[in-house]
């Protein structure tokens, strides 16, 4: 619990600073911390993806939000219209991609 508590001051604090490096930084304690099924507070996850929409991180977007969906966070309308967004460039990036191998 102290660990999780460390990995949730770390992650929002340094996910909020402009600076990139920050912001690499604060995602790889994140993305290791949820794949290890460390239960982040809803503030680190927030926080964690306004960072990915700040330094337009696309598909980081649709991997925070995927851990909000699964902690049943709720994705209020201006975030959800982020994750729409960056759906669509996904998807739009990989049938580019496919037409080019034809």
């Amino acid at each position: 619990e102290m660990q999780s508590n460390l990995v949730n001051v770390y992650v929002t604090n340094f996910s909020l600073s402009v600076s990139g490096d920050h912001h690499d930084r604060a995602w790889d304690m994140y993305s290791r911390e949820t794949g290890r099924g460390t239960v982040l507070a809803p503030a680190t996850h927030l926080a964690m993806f306004d960072s990915c929409i700040h330094n337009a991180r696309l598909i980081k977007i649709l991997e925070v939000g995927r851990h909000m969906e699964n902690a049943n966070l709720e994705l209020r309308a201006k975030r959800l219209e982020y994750m729409k967004r960056a759906r669509h460039q996904q998807q739009t990036t990989f049938l580019g991609q496919q037409s080019k191998n034809t």
